[in-house]
Order: C-alpha cells, then structure tokens, then sequence
C-alpha cells in the first residue's frame, strides 16, 4: 500500500520502542503501527529436523506526505 513499509525485527521489540527509533533516525512519527509475530518454520536439513527463527513484522503507516529518501525505490 501507499506510505506503509513492513519492518521486520526481533521478536521482544515493541511499537513504542519502533516508534522512537524512526522518530531518532529519520525523524518521522509513524502514524500507525500494526504488529504481526511470526514463528519459524520447521524445516529439514539432511534428514535432521531444524527450526528457523521467530520474528516480529512491523506494519508502519507514515503520515501523509512523508517519505523515506534511503527506501525509496
């Protein structure tokens, strides 16, 4: 969608600390922020059983006419 940008972190971060680090390195505040926790999936590896690693996604809707100039694509 436009203005929305999927972040994926950690899954002990929180939206309070997402939201102060886009208001510290880019010096927007997210208009909204939605969180998803994602868990691994089993996968097989030479016939061993393995697991990859849980995470977070972040769903961070910017304020209308703000931009990220490094995200830009």
């Amino acid at each position: 969608e436009e203005g929305v940008i999927v972040v994926q972190t950690s899954p002990r971060m929180t939206k309070n600390a997402l939201k102060e680090v886009f208001r510290e390195y880019f010096g927007i505040v997210p208009a909204r922020v939605n969180s998803l926790n994602q868990s691994g999936k089993v996968k097989r590896f030479r016939g061993l059983a393995g697991k990859q690693n849980d995470f977070k996604k972040f769903y961070v809707k910017l304020p209308e006419g703000a931009q990220i100039d490094s995200l830009a694509v």
